[in-house]
């Protein structure tokens, strides 16, 4: 039996098998059957992108009789063959010239479209579904804005072939003047802002990210002791700072708008729009962040749509519950801030501003990680920004907004084999054509269309309203260990909190051993720069 369908008979052991007569050694509360079922989900999810994993991936690919798309340029050259070698774009060359490759893969393109992978430049990935999610949407690259030590592990993972996800850049863990709940680092004063960007920098982090909270002069420390590690800042530009001054300072890419948004009041706030057009300064909108949330009716339509099925059931729970508060004044807020981001959008654009396509998926309620990227191409386009930058906003805008224009966001010999096969032109278009794409070149490995769709309709499947909930008995503890141990020894990285949870209900149900094994598994640096930084 292959790998992969080892991985997924054991996930699936893991999440079905009944002792019969044993009861479990404690009653789980709804918290424990929360952490229990999310276990088996992630073991499921992590059983098939091995899979995927496992299918042949002969080392040349030849994408054959395709029109290939340039951003930059605006061309479409049809009836081209992508040689693509080892993860690498080897050559783009008319039909009539492909080469003959004893055992390579041809794919027939059929004359469609062979288009740039997206990147999404802001997401807090949780789950491995966001893996699956992305490329099965034609996003084959990422930006985590807010980074830990498994996250690194995970970017490696990938880098190395050994866990299938789109190909991830890291940004720090969170600086911000107060405490995040465990999702910041406390920064206060200019010593231990140049002693944690230090750390930062030796951990293995690719930016450095900034919060809403910061004073002026431990930012300005910040971005000088940034520049020395070779890291850029990002994130927010903080209260009370002008976005000049960020720009000024070598703040990269200005996430959500704020400074232009008053972050605390949700009304207008600086107004120098120019700002925006600084060289070397990106913006990134996430307007699907921002979308309706003031309007029952908008919410209810969110929560159910296609994409919903994607996400658990628990979760969509917690969005249902949230739609029965859109009359609260806080979400009349909400709509009149939506009316200030279209002008700062319009004012932006007009002077000229550079865009980056980010989601913050899936940090608020009705988003999904994959879908909320190609509906963040047409949000931008609704907000004005020409059909020609929208594209670029998701390949080669990020490329250089991150300095690697030379390894993706277009299709050319050295570049990444990222490619995404779709029926209509995205200079026409962006979010149409994507949303219907017909399979993915990652990073060489081609991902077929029914292939792709088998893994969404697993992923459907195993989140459905009436999926029971896994019984907790010693063997299904001892089956859970195993299943996951399988699959961080063949490469993959959980999230660790996900693991610690688990062991937590496996514990208190007295299952000790188990539980053991699963801490064991949780990344975790107890020494070293990478455990000096993690709150």
């Amino acid at each position: 039996m292959a790998l992969g369908k080892k991985l997924i008979a054991m996930a699936a052991a893991a999440a079905l098998v009944l002792v019969n007569g044993a009861a479990p050694a404690a009653r789980a509360q709804d918290s424990e059957i929360v952490a229990w079922r999310a276990l088996h989900e992630e073991l499921a999810i992590a059983g098939v992108l091995e899979r995927l994993r496992a299918a042949p991936a002969p080392e040349i690919v030849i994408l054959r009789n395709v029109g290939v798309v340039d951003p930059m340029e605006r061309t479409v050259r049809e009836g081209q063959s992508i040689v693509a070698s080892l993860g690498r774009i080897y050559q783009v060359l008319p039909v009539p010239e492909e080469p003959q490759i004893e055992g390579a893969l041809i794919i027939d393109g059929g004359g469609r479209y062979a288009a740039p992978g997206l990147t999404d430049m802001h997401i807090h990935s949780t789950s491995a579904s966001s893996y699956l999610l992305n490329i099965a949407n034609g996003v084959t690259t990422v930006r985590e804005m807010d980074g830990f030590p498994w996250m690194l592990a995970a970017r490696d993972a990938v880098n190395n072939d050994r866990m299938l996800g789109p190909t991830s850049y890291v940004a720090s863990t969170i600086l911000n003047y107060v405490p995040m709940g465990g999702y910041a680092v406390v920064v206060q004063d200019a010593p231990t802002a140049r002693r944690v960007v230090r750390q930062q920098a030796a951990c293995g982090y690719d930016f450095i990210k900034i919060h809403n909270l910061m004073p002026q002069r431990v930012f300005d420390t910040i971005a000088e002791e940034a520049r020395r590690a070779g890291l850029d800042p990002v994130g927010h530009v903080p209260h009370f700072m002008s976005v000049r001054h960020a720009a000024e300072q070598g703040m990269r890419t200005m996430e959500h708008l704020k400074g232009w948004l008053n972050d605390r009041t949700l009304t207008p706030g600086d107004t120098d729009f120019a700002a925006g057009a600084v060289p070397d300064v990106w913006v990134t909108p996430t307007g699907y962040a921002y979308r309706n949330y003031a309007e029952a009716e908008a919410m209810e339509a969110m929560r159910t749509g296609p994409a919903s099925r994607y996400v658990p059931a628990r979760t969509r729970a917690q969005w249902s519950a949230f739609v029965e508060t859109a009359s609260t004044p806080g979400f009349a807020l909400n709509l009149n801030a939506r009316l200030h981001r279209r002008e700062i959008m319009r004012q932006l654009v007009s002077q000229g501003a550079r865009f980056l396509a980010g989601t913050d998926a899936a940090n608020y309620p009705f988003q999904t990680m994959g879908f909320a990227l190609v509906e963040e191409l047409r949000l931008l386009r609704e907000a004005g920004v020409p059909e020609e930058q929208v594209f670029r906003a998701a390949t080669t805008e990020p490329a250089a907004a991150m300095r690697a224009e030379r390894d993706f966001g277009r299709i050319a010999p050295g570049m990444r084999a990222d490619i995404v096969l779709t029926t209509r032109n995205p200079l026409e278009g962006a979010h149409a054509a994507y949303s219907e794409n017909q399979g993915v070149m990652l990073r060489g490995r081609w991902l077929e269309r029914a292939a792709i769709d088998r893994a969404l309709a697993e992923l459907a499947d195993l989140y459905t309203d009436d999926q029971p909930a896994p019984r907790l008995t010693r063997a299904s503890a001892d089956a859970a260990a195993r299943a996951a141990e399988a699959l961080v020894a063949s490469g993959f990285v959980f999230n660790p909190g996900t693991l610690r949870e688990a062991a937590t209900v496996l514990r208190r149900a007295g299952h000790n051993a188990a539980a053991g094994r699963l801490v064991a598994l949780a990344i975790a640096p107890t020494s070293g720069p990478c455990a000096a930084i993690t709150p």
